[in-house]
């Protein structure tokens, strides 16, 4: 005779816990109603489901702050560089348009006033650099709105 498999006796006896389930067919024989063994399976699938759900939420904050790590490490790094480095680090649409936060380290001030940039301080020359910038780049479009010409 062969052994019953641990997993289905386990899946047997949580099925057959709830007594309403078990009935006995015409010959004297213990039975599991359909409904109970759909509704088993219900269950489990969406167990399986919600662990999913959970791992996978799990593993996009990992990844998240394992790219936020490295970010943090890289701009650290690019601050103490003595190559001019600049980075957009956010923005925001506003009514009165759109505004920018950037980071940058002093090789790239130093680049920008090597280049004839100058300001009263650091954020005046970035920002005539950054107004210099879309300038070039509104002129590069057909209607000045952005939309780059093919």
């Amino acid at each position: 005779m062969q052994e019953d498999d641990p997993r289905t006796t386990k899946v047997m006896n949580d099925i057959v816990n709830d007594s309403e389930t078990v009935t006995e067919n015409k010959l004297g024989e213990e039975m599991i109603s359909k409904d109970a063994v759909d509704q088993y399976i219900q269950d489990r699938v969406n167990e399986l489901y919600a662990d999913k759900v959970r791992m996978e939420k799990e593993e996009k904050i990992t990844r998240l702050k394992i790219e936020e790590k490295m970010i943090s490490e890289y701009s650290s790094t690019m601050k103490d560089s003595n190559e001019p480095w600049v980075d957009l680090t956010g923005y925001t649409e506003t009514a009165g348009g759109l505004k920018i936060s950037l980071d940058w380290n002093e090789a790239f001030i130093d680049h920008l006033r090597s280049n004839g940039m100058h300001g009263t301080d650091d954020e005046k020359i970035v920002h005539t650099w950054l107004a210099m910038l879309m300038q070039k780049v509104a002129t590069q479009t057909d209607d000045g709105k952005g939309d780059f010409a093919d």
